[in-house]
């Protein structure tokens, strides 16, 4: 018995002696036959153009939540294959949040950063427009019950001066946010991308699923340096499986005074499943999407967004945010982070339960183990 059990703690010894260090890393020969070429990559890529529409995705119909795999039975499968370093792992993943990283160039056919100078440019001939309207009324109004005066009239000029002034105040007054040409669109498309994939299966079938507009779907870019606009890679290009994470999301900016005020609303969100992986699907979770503006980093935030489900333009109507900026900034690119929160089922703690014991756990391998060998030693000496 005392052999047998040498033997099963000499092999623990060994294979603990055998860990890797964190500058370890495998050498020797690669077998070229067996490499493969363009490895799929999971990724978070964002696609953007400049337009009044950007409502190109949307359905009002839910997706069906896939069934779960029941929280206990994971738990004993897994907690016996792994042991306590990979329950460990399991429950700081599922404690922490998952997080999408992202950037695009704003760069278009007509204009290398955004808002172009036209955004502006429009509002300040539309205000200097009203003002001179205002003024010239003024002084028409004044020469008829004044027919001798001159242009250089004091009292002229004062009235055309007050006049213009109420009408540039009440152009500040009442801007409104409404669309133009040159609003920003972004469309925000997480999953497993394959260079030279040549399958359009998970793209057509994501655009059936969402009553896409091809058309407008299709002017998106996603810009990247040494290539045009129109040469950019387009939606859904290279996507090796179904899409994870879907975002379509509008900016609206409004000159507001002497500075551009940005309003940001999502259209809409396809959310299949949890970006945590093993975890129930048709959970609430909060999720969060944080764009980078240059030092303004606005967020949409969701904080009961279930998993399984597709948010359209009515679901998503409360939800914007706004921040203000000079009204000269332009930005040549933007950054896009996806988070979701950690997960809310009890499985994290219940992991890190079970990690905790892991000396109970074994004492009752070793207790095992010396059964077994027991049993093998009696076997051999046939009883005896």
């Amino acid at each position: 018995m005392k052999n047998a059990l040498s033997i099963v703690v000499l092999g623990a010894m060994v294979a603990g002696c055998s860990t890797p260090s964190p500058n370890s890393f495998r050498t020797g020969e690669a077998d070229y036959k067996s490499v493969k070429k363009h490895a799929p990559v999971a990724e978070t890529r964002v696609f953007v153009k400049q337009s009044a529409v950007c409502k190109s995705l949307g359905t009002s119909a839910e997706s069906l939540p896939p069934l779960a795999i029941a929280a206990a039975s994971y738990l004993v499968k897994e907690g016996i294959a792994y042991g306590k370093d990979y329950l460990d792992k399991q429950a700081a993943y599922l404690s922490a949040d998952v997080i999408l990283n992202a950037n695009a160039y704003l760069t278009f056919e007509n204009s290398n950063a955004w808002p172009s100078e036209l955004t502006a440019q429009e509002a300040k001939e539309n205000r200097a427009g009203q003002v001179a309207e205002a003024s010239i009324a003024a002084r028409d109004n004044y020469l008829r019950t004044h027919p001798k005066a001159s242009a250089t009239d004091k009292d002229l000029v004062t009235a055309m001066t007050d006049a213009g002034n109420a009408a540039g105040a009440r152009y500040d007054k009442t801007t409104k946010i409404q669309g133009s040409a040159n609003d920003l669109c972004i469309l925000i498309v997480a999953g497993e991308y394959q260079a030279h994939n040549s399958h359009t299966t998970s793209k057509t079938d994501f655009l059936n699923f969402s009553e896409a507009n091809s058309e407008l779907v299709d002017q998106y870019r996603m810009t990247v340096p040494g290539t045009t606009f129109n040469e950019s890679p387009q939606p859904f290009d290279n996507l090796a499986s179904d899409p994870s994470f879907v975002a379509e999301l509008h900016v609206v900016p409004t000159v507001v005074n002497d500075k551009m005020v940005y309003t940001i609303k999502p259209n809409y969100i396809f959310y299949p499943k949890p970006l945590h992986k093993n975890t129930a699907n048709g959970l609430e979770r909060k999720v969060m999407i944080e764009l980078g503006f240059g030092t303004n980093k606005p967020a949409l935030s969701f904080d009961t967004l279930k998993s399984g489900w597709v948010y359209d333009n009515d679901d998503l109507i409360s939800k914007y945010v706004m921040f203000e900026a000079p009204l000269t900034q332009s930005y040549q690119s933007i950054s896009i982070k996806v988070t979701e929160g950690q997960d809310k089922m009890p499985t994290a703690k219940m992991l890190t339960d079970l990690s905790a014991r892991d000396k109970d756990l074994e004492k009752y391998l070793i207790d095992k183990i010396e059964t077994l060998a027991t049993e093998k030693e009696t076997a051999k000496t046939g009883g005896k």
